[in-house]
């Protein structure tokens, strides 16, 4: 089996402060590949600057051979999270050249279609909301080859030093010198270096018998290990990792020999009749001990915490979700097309106010596209100066649900004049989960599963009543693609097209990364004139000239969050295309 390595370490980036352990972790950590026999190149800005189109020719040329089963990219250095997997590592001309740095959604995406059988990203890495307008601007580059998808399973696990909002830490190994080390890096080459037995797993492949380190103990053990190492340095500091890990046996990222035990019998006769000592027959170790057999039992533990850990998610999430529930009791009105709009405190602050019929009740208000207009979407207004851009999708009633002037959920209902009116029923199982998925994305990260299969169980879910409730088509289509099933984005697109007279913003961009068809003309179709999911916009530095420039542009002036939010300077800018008609 070949495999193969990109080790990136950057300890400079622009005017932010410089890191001491970026560097020398990466040369650590290529280290370790290279004495797993990673093919592996190695990239730190010790004796030059660290640039994309680098790091994107070691990828192409390792691609291209299409020889290897296993891929590992590495980063170390300065990175941020714009908004919900909208993330970026930023490399040294960042933020000067809006286009250093590696967008790591897109580029997880088409990693897929590389052809490479396993592939891992691990970050270590901040995943703090950027408080400097220059590095919010950041788009970012995708990484890997635009090239057509293979018809082959690619099974893709992230690494992260730190959950969405967290630093990662690097301190003083010696408060006196002058090095560093990366917390995380440190406890990842542990258990990379077979030290930590929990972590390892006896793999059969071609008839042979060894010890790896799987993807997921590892991740068990990272969760446990890493907080603990940030504590022992100081009770103030906290650092908690986040993996996503879809692989499963019998893949792995390290391998070593079985640790056996043999008994060797010696003759001991001569010497019994020299010394006075009676010997015994002698256990002699012919390598290291093996790891317990307890494995199996841990990982079940391990399962049944994180387990409990989401029960209580659940529970925290509770108000939200109720709150999110609650809003489908609320009137949807007589109209066509429209939306309901509830926990916003602003009352007729929305453009273009002229083709809308409003109506304010207790609570809420009722918003009615008037029967002769054409627009396609509103922007609903923020007390900040900020905005949300909202679909109209025709023959349905959008309700959106604010709280404390934040855009927690939408979904959308068949109005009356709808033909799937009469039976449009969502069951409330259904209903829960979609509210918990909202109300879970509102910390910052949409994920439904971080197991492909489940990924696809819940996809597969969640269309079937996508005629019902479009953005049912919205989780769907993120969710094949998380999964890497862009046939089946496809499908969704084909259907929602034959459907609706608008579709998503979304649900049409993935359709473009499915490559079955990039010649469609997808923006007289779609609805908004952005994505809805804020994690849409990192998909746009794939090919920002397929994008107007003004799109591109807008991206800079977004808030974080789950839905797209705009800034009051993007609202000022999206007001003044409206004033001239575009």
């Amino acid at each position: 089996m070949k495999k193969c390595a990109i080790v990136i370490g950057v300890n400079k980036t622009g005017k932010l402060p410089t890191l001491s352990a970026a560097a020398s972790g990466a040369r650590d950590f290529a280290a370790w590949s290279r004495s797993q026999d990673y093919d592996t190149v190695l990239l730190t800005d010790e004796d030059k600057v660290i640039s994309v189109r680098e790091i994107k020719a070691a990828i192409r040329n390792f691609v291209d051979k299409q020889t290897y089963s296993v891929m590992i990219i590495f980063f170390s250095g300065h990175g941020i999270l714009k908004s919900a997997s909208d993330e970026q590592w930023l490399l040294s001309d960042a933020p000067d050249d809006l286009n250093e740095a590696v967008n790591v959604q897109p580029s997880s995406m088409f990693a897929r279609r590389s052809g490479i059988p396993h592939i891992v990203f691990i970050s270590d890495a901040c995943r703090s909301r950027p408080d400097d307008p220059l590095l919010n601007e950041m788009l970012g580059s995708v990484i890997f080859p635009n090239v057509a998808p293979k018809d082959q399973q690619v099974d893709l696990d992230m690494f992260y030093a730190s959950s969405p909002g967290n630093p990662a830490h690097e301190v003083a190994t010696d408060v006196s010198s002058e090095n560093f080390k990366g917390i995380y890096t440190e406890c990842l080459l542990e258990a990379l270096y077979g030290k930590i037995p929990e972590v390892i797993k006896k793999i059969k492949e071609r008839k042979k018998e060894f010890n790896a380190v799987m993807p997921y103990e590892l991740k068990v053990y990272l969760t446990k290990a890493v907080p603990t190492a940030a504590e022992k340095i100081s009770i103030k500091l906290s650092q908690n990792p986040h993996s996503e890990i879809t692989s499963r046996d019998p893949k792995y990222l390290s391998r070593f020999a079985i640790e056996r035990r043999e008994k060797v019998t010696l003759d001991l006769t001569y010497w019994s009749s020299r010394f006075d000592h009676k010997y015994e027959e002698l256990e002699e170790p012919l390598m290291y001990s093996i790891p317990p057999k307890s494995l199996d039992r841990l990982i079940k533990f391990e399962d049944v915490v994180d387990l409990e850990r989401g029960m209580y998610e659940e529970l925290e999430l509770l108000p939200l979700t109720e709150l999110i529930l609650s809003a489908n009791n609320l009137p949807i009105g007589n109209f066509n097309s429209g939306f309901v709009i509830t926990g916003s405190t602003v009352t007729d602050q929305f453009i273009p106010l002229d083709d809308f019929d409003v109506t304010f009740a207790e609570g809420y208000f009722l918003i009615g596209l008037k029967k002769m207009s054409r627009k396609t979407h509103l922007l609903w207004r923020l007390p900040n100066g900020g905005s949300v851009p909202l679909a109209i999708l025709k023959g349905y009633v959008g309700v959106a649900v604010f709280k404390e002037d934040t855009l927690v959920n939408i979904n959308y209902r068949p109005s009356r004049s709808n033909r799937f009116f009469p039976n449009a029923y969502i069951p409330f199982d259904l209903e829960k989960k979609r509210a918990l998925i909202a109300a879970k994305s509102s910390h910052g990260v949409f994920r439904i599963s971080e197991n492909k299969d489940e990924l696809i169980s819940s996809a597969s879910y969640l269309r079937n009543d996508k005629k019902y409730d479009p953005t049912l088509g919205l989780y769907s289509a993120y969710a094949y693609a998380q999964a890497g099933s862009m046939n089946d984005v496809a499908s969704v697109f084909s259907y929602m097209k034959k459907e609706l007279t608008r579709i998503p913003f979304d649900v049409s961009m993935l359709y473009e990364f499915s490559g079955v068809d990039r010649n469609v003309d997808l923006g007289g179709i779609s609805s908004p004139f952005c994505p809805m999911l804020s994690q849409g916009w990192s998909y746009l530095a794939v090919d920002p000239n397929r994008y107007d420039k003004e799109l591109i542009w807008l991206n800079r002036h977004r808030v974080p969050g789950l839905w797209t939010t705009f800034t009051k300077e993007g609202t000022r800018l999206v007001e003044e295309h409206y004033n001239q008609g575009e």
